[in-house]
């Protein structure tokens, strides 16, 4: 972000939580969003697919992580208790005051999610997934 507001480079890629102090009246200028739908924190930005950028749907993600061996009762008990404490609106303002959208999953669309992630992020270094 400091290249870019100094001119030293024309454009860069950056979460919304690294950026949302520069573009509100500041001097950087969101083109659009590397995601799959529109943010909510910046519903009036395209996304880079609906700015003319085909395959370009790129999304950063955090989750929690247990060791393998984790009793799958416990995994499931761990990930309702996260998805309730993000849903708690006091704790879901705070993540969005600091720039990142809340998207709780259940823990099999979160497998799945890793599992495509890691897959693609496999196949774009050219190897193949363990």
């Amino acid at each position: 972000m400091r290249d870019v507001i100094a001119g030293r480079v024309d454009f860069g890629f950056a979460p919304v939580s690294v950026v949302a102090g520069f573009i509100q009246g500041g001097p950087a200028r969101v083109l659009a969003a590397s995601a799959s739908k529109r943010s909510r924190l910046l519903p009036d930005t395209p996304t880079t697919v609906e700015a003319g950028v085909p395959g370009s749907s790129y999304q950063s993600w955090m989750a929690a992580v247990v060791p393998a061996k984790t009793p799958t009762e416990i995994q499931i008990d761990l990930n309702k208790a996260f998805n309730a404490v993000l849903e708690e609106p006091e704790v879901n303002q705070r993540f969005e005051s600091l720039g990142v959208e809340v998207a709780p999953l259940d823990l099999e669309p979160l497998r799945s999610l890793v599992r495509d992630e890691y897959e693609s992020a496999m196949a774009f270094a050219g190897t193949k997934p363990r």
